[in-house]
């Protein structure tokens, strides 16, 4: 599980810890998986996402 609701931690690092090349392509894959992007998923307070939804 990998904890996208840690807010000490931005998006583009999470991104680039993902092996992602950009945000950008992070945020396409990660809605298209999720219905969500991760900025509103970060937001909702859903907690932790399973590993198969952040797989490019």
């Amino acid at each position: 599980m990998y904890a996208i609701n840690n807010k000490n931690q931005s998006l583009t690092q999470i991104a680039y810890d993902l092996k992602y090349y950009d945000q950008a392509h992070f945020t396409r894959t990660f809605k298209k998986f999720a219905g969500v992007s991760p900025s509103e998923y970060r937001s909702s307070n859903k907690g932790q996402i399973p590993e198969f939804i952040i797989l490019k």
